[in-house]
């Protein structure tokens, strides 16, 4: 049973803290607890991107693979007004 992030790693890096470095500051819904941490342990839930409904119950994790890497280049672009047709398909691959 993986841990699949609802929000993305490359999205929640984009709120590191300059001062923290690789880490950001966060708050546990639970409590209201306020805390540090990275990317990787947190808005994520067991098999989040498992979909039975799919032939293959794993294909969005292959999906998100041509999506996530080019994340922060394609918001920089969205900034400048440099959209491409790169930038079109990894904004609307992340909304979807």
């Amino acid at each position: 049973m993986p841990l699949d992030h609802y929000v993305s790693q490359g999205h929640l890096r984009r709120f590191y803290s300059p001062i923290l470095g690789n880490r950001m500051y966060a708050i546990r819904k639970a409590d209201l607890k306020a805390f540090t941490s990275d990317s990787q342990a947190v808005c994520r839930i067991m098999d989040g991107s498992t979909n039975a409904f799919l032939r293959e119950d794993r294909v969005v994790e292959d999906f998100l693979k041509t999506i996530e890497p080019k994340y922060n280049v394609a918001v920089d672009k969205l900034i400048k007004g440099e959209i491409d047709k790169e930038c079109i398909y990894t904004i609307a691959g992340f909304v979807a």
